[in-house]
């Protein structure tokens, strides 16, 4: 088992301080779009109004595995329904 951290950036750093236990590289990676995808959902249309923000995957050491980046754009004139 390795240890993993899901480390937020949202306008402001949320660290991951205790990390997760997984079997391999390719287990945190499904855990961190498992993550941001419950993450996504819970935020909504609040997505629409805040900044950009991305979870940064890294190992026990710090070394970064994997970045993933989420923002929402409105367009400038919705097509119509």
């Amino acid at each position: 088992m390795s240890r993993f951290f899901f480390d937020l950036h949202d306008g402001i750093f949320l660290p991951d301080h205790t990390g997760t236990d997984l079997p391999s590289l390719n287990d945190a990676y499904t855990e961190a779009i498992k993550t941001a995808g419950r993450l996504l959902q819970e935020a909504g249309l609040d997505l629409l109004a805040g900044a950009p923000w991305r979870m940064e995957v890294t190992d026990k050491h710090g070394q970064l595995l994997l970045t993933l980046n989420f923002s929402a754009v409105i367009a400038r004139q919705p097509l119509a329904a």
